[in-house]
């Protein structure tokens, strides 16, 4: 009755010997001439609130410090113009906070003045950590009489100051080089106001002398002073943690991941794959795995045993290298239906950690010459600083249409949830054959097509997106509102990425954006298209009928095709709105982008319905230390034909279940755990949920409760792993957007809603202090909640479905 398309796939933890093998880099110093240790003639900083507070619009920052600075050639080499750069400020004490490491625009960077002077400044609403400007000025002659100025402000100014501070430390980074200064009681600073006084945090202070040193800042890039390594980004699972602990990139041992599954896996004598007998010189099954030749004969290459090639970049369920390997390994899939024997076939399974590995860089889009993050310990290897993921453009279907998602810039240590729109037209003849155009319903006008009157649609059968990994999640809208695409509230059309990047683009023409690039409206920062002030024209809401969801995906690659007989609809002509949420913790910028692939149905029976339980979205609120399941039903209209069904949660939603009906329908509050013995779904991954298809469909017929399914997620914060507790420290701020209900929900926690994190009472309130959290606990933890971000949860139900 039913076929499962994604696999179940057990992730395996880090050995002990990999994360032992990278933790033996020799310890180095930094050099004193990478510092500029300078006393700082004034600070302010102001805290309100963090955002989405309307006082957080008033939080400010104000550094400067005079005769203190030399960028002469001798003395300073670094130019941040070319050369990397970032901020950090922080506070000591038991109050403590922190900015963390915020990236610089390169881009952004001015030389003036023959380059004795360098100026940023970053004008745009939502600057990268509220960072406004920086200037640093030569001194006469080129000596130490220079200036530094910083400001920052803003809702994105994310230093809180809760309480009395020890000290506040300023780290500006260029390049190998670090501006620090110290305004403490150490540094003779002339301290005039510290704490929180009628609701304000503040802190201001005059005259301090240079630091004794420049302290460690794990995350920007330079190995300093206790440090065994440092590669500038903010990933806890490659070769240098968050506490700077690992291996040195310059020790690595491979370029690439797939250098390492080269010499760790296929060349392996254990497993013997790439052996004269089997994929060496013999080339069984016409496969040649060996060095130099494997890549080329495995990525996008088709099998000559399977229908599935033998590597799909970005999906692992759809290559039959991998189910080779995992049929042996992990016992599924079942050896019958792999075509032949598990492989190695006269070798050791490979271990669960090098098929992990396997996995992830299958996932990470299969490159040749790059790092995909976490896999250097599961291949018990020191590998260079992970790249930005990134998928293959794939070819146009032979009978549809690819669209593109106008390819944004994704800055380095960056999230962002934005919406872009783009647009087409298939009204010319020919451009759609005749026997896939079918009359748009008369609520379903094509762009340009204005209010009731009905156009012409295409119908399709199968669509494909396929977009670069770093992607949270994608939904695809369909606007069929009754603005055109040159009304002026889309904002101006540009070419993104092809020979006119960034150039004026008109999206009516033929090939606007020649070179491969795409013709895009403005990319607005928003959390389901609700912009601040609104998205494009008045009626362009996702929550109403002119902008319907009609594709979109949580993974790399996800592929929806329609049973025969049962199609949609999109108008010859109109504008997509992408709404895309990414992000990228590597130290390269990069450009995010997506490809839509459909094709096109002749048989135009039933019409596909989309499945989109949200009602229960964001009841999630989990204790530290505490796991918590919730329940809820849907309920299917009459004669509904299921014949497609998933799952949606965040990275603490361990398990998703379905039942079978009947089912009282019920909602979370009172919903009890399905009976077992009605269960048909089971998924552990949140980040590759269990697909399951349906042939023939499941058809929903009768009472209310025989057309009622149950489904269950559970959420863990740390129950199992306390490393997986939430943190007030570690959870971003909900990306920047308009309001659901009047608010955003998740980001951090609260003050009043922290609780211990560690230590002999952890998990009890602790409102905002360490001194509540004795035993070596810190005040940090936080509920699990439902929201936007990665760091908060979702319970959202989904699938396809048609009523004849």
């Amino acid at each position: 009755m039913k076929s499962f398309r994604h696999h179940l796939v057990r992730a395996s933890a880090l050995s002990f010997a990999a994360l032992l093998f990278c933790t033996l880099a020799t310890t180095a110093t930094a050099h004193d001439d990478q510092h500029r240790r300078i006393g700082g003639d004034k600070v302010k900083a102001k805290f309100m609130a963090l955002w989405p507070d309307p006082d957080s619009k008033k939080n400010k920052f104000d550094f400067k410090t005079k005769a203190q600075i030399n960028i002469n050639a001798t003395a300073f080499m670094a130019d941040p113009t070319t050369e990397s750069s970032t901020l950090l400020v922080r506070t000591t004490g038991p109050n403590g906070g922190s900015t963390g490491v915020i990236v610089l625009e390169g881009g952004l960077w001015e030389s003036k003045k023959d380059g004795s002077v360098f100026s940023y400044k970053n004008k745009s609403r939502f600057p990268p950590g509220g960072v406004q400007q920086v200037e640093i000025a030569r001194g006469p002659d080129g000596g130490d009489g220079g200036s530094l100025r910083i400001k920052g402000k803003g809702e994105f100014w994310g230093l809180p100051i809760t309480g009395d501070v020890d000290s506040l430390e300023v780290f500006l980074t260029i390049g190998t080089y670090t501006y620090c200064a110290e305004f403490s009681g150490d540094t003779a600073a002339d301290i005039k106001k510290n704490g929180v006084k009628k609701g304000k945090g503040q802190f201001s202070a005059k005259a301090s002398n240079p630091p004794a040193d420049c302290a460690a800042i794990c995350g920007n890039g330079i190995l300093e002073t206790g440090e065994e390594c440092d590669d500038g980004n903010t990933i806890d699972t490659d070769t240098c943690t968050n506490l700077c602990v690992g291996c040195d990139a310059g020790d690595a041992e491979f370029a690439s991941t797939f250098e390492g599954i080269q010499a760790v896996i296929f060349d392996n004598p254990a497993y013997g794959c790439s052996t004269d007998i089997c994929h060496g010189s013999s080339e069984s099954g016409g496969l040649d795995l060996t060095d130099g030749n494997s890549y080329a004969e495995l990525v996008g290459v088709a099998s000559t045993n399977s229908a599935d090639v033998r590597v799909f970049a970005g999906d692992q369920d759809l290559s039959f290298l991998y189910h080779k390997l995992a049929s042996k390994t992990l016992g599924v899939p079942d050896p019958a239906d792999i075509g032949g024997s598990p492989m190695p076939q006269s070798g050791d399974p490979i271990t669960e950690d090098h098929l992990e590995a396997l996995r992830l860089w299958i996932r990470g889009g299969a490159p040749e010459d790059t790092v995909v993050e976490g896999t250097a310990a599961l291949l018990g290897s020191c590998l260079p600083a992970p790249s930005p993921k990134k998928i293959p453009q794939p070819d146009p279907p032979a009978v549809g249409v690819q669209f593109k998602m106008p390819a944004y810039d994704l800055p380095s240590q960056d999230e962002t949830e934005l919406c872009v729109p783009s647009y087409y037209d298939l009204s010319a003849p020919g451009a759609v054959p005749a026997e896939f155009i079918v009359p748009c319903p008369g609520q379903f006008p094509g762009t340009n097509d204005h209010g009731t009157n009905a156009g012409n649609c295409f119908a399709y059968k199968s669509d494909a997106l396929y977009q670069d990994p770093q992607s949270h999640h994608s939904i695809i809208h369909i606007y069929r509102g009754d603005s055109d695409w040159n009304d002026s509230d889309w904002g101006t059309w540009t070419c993104y990425l092809g020979d006119n990047d960034g150039a004026p683009c008109d999206p009516s023409a033929a090939d606007p954006c020649p070179g491969g690039g795409t013709c895009g409206a403005d990319a607005v920062p928003s959390v389901a298209c609700l912009a601040p002030g609104g998205f494009g024209p008045p009626d362009a809401s996702t929550f109403g009928d002119a902008m319907p969801q009609f594709s979109g995906a949580q993974e790399s690659v996800f592929i929806t095709e329609f049973p025969s007989s049962v199609y949609s609809i999109l108008p010859l002509k109109g504008l997509i709105v992408w709404n895309s949420h990414a992000f990228n913790l590597t130290a390269e910028d990069m450009n995010m982008e997506a490809f839509l692939n459909i094709e096109f149905a002749a048989d135009q029976t039933h019409r596909a319905r989309r499945l989109f339980d949200q009602d229960e979205i964001f009841v999630i609120d989990v204790p530290p230390y505490e796991v918590r399941e919730y329940c809820s039903t849907h309920t299917f209209a009459e004669n509904s034909h299921l014949f497609f069904l998933t799952s949606h949660g965040h990275q603490r939603m361990k398990r998703w279940r379905y039942y079978l009906p009947p089912q009282t329908p019920c909602e979370s509050n009172s919903c009890s755990v399905g009976d077992p013995a009605d269960l048909f779904y089971e998924s552990f991954d949140y980040s590759d949920p269990l697909g399951l298809d349906f042939d023939p469909p499941m058809v929903f017929s009768g009472s209310t409760a025989d057309r009622t399914i149950k489904f269950c997620a559970l959420y863990d914060n740390g129950a199992n792993d306390p490393n997986e507790v939430k943190t007030q420290s570690g959870s971003p701020s909900p990306p920047v957007g308009g309001v659901i209900g009047g608010f955003l929900p998740g980001g951090p926690c609260d003050d009043a809603d922290t609780k211990c994190l560690g230590g002999t009472n952890a998990g009890d309130d602790c409102f905002g202090s360490d001194a509540n959290c004795p035993g070596g606990g810190v005040c940090d933890a936080c509920n699990v909640m439902g929201g936007v971000t990665t760091e908060d949860e979702m319970f959202l139900s989904l699938g396809n479905f048609y009523v004849p």
